[in-house]
């Protein structure tokens, strides 16, 4: 990551078959922030990881999903984002 960019990274319960209500609502949050976000997408590096992967496991396994973090910093769980702080918090984050 370089200066003035903006690591988000989103764990979500998904399977083939089901996914986590409130997963699927933070997706669908975070796609249409990040559209609105267009001057800075090329500075924002967005990853969905399940909640499988090894690094959920090692650290985060205690918190409800969807975990949601800005740099490496929790920034919410549990709930979907409210789109206003998160962008506001990657603003933050990319000045």
């Amino acid at each position: 990551m370089k200066n003035n960019e903006v690591e988000l990274t989103v764990f979500i319960k998904e399977n083939s078959e089901n996914q986590c209500a409130k997963c699927c609502k933070a997706v669908q949050v975070i796609e249409r922030m990040m559209d609105a976000f267009s001057n800075f997408k090329n500075k924002i590096e967005l990853t969905y990881l399940n909640t499988s992967s090894q690094l959920y496991q090692e650290k985060y396994s205690n918190l409800d999903t969807p975990v949601i973090l800005v740099n490496e910093e929790i920034f919410s769980y549990g709930h979907v984002p409210i789109i206003k702080k998160l962008g506001k918090k990657i603003i933050e984050s990319i000045r």
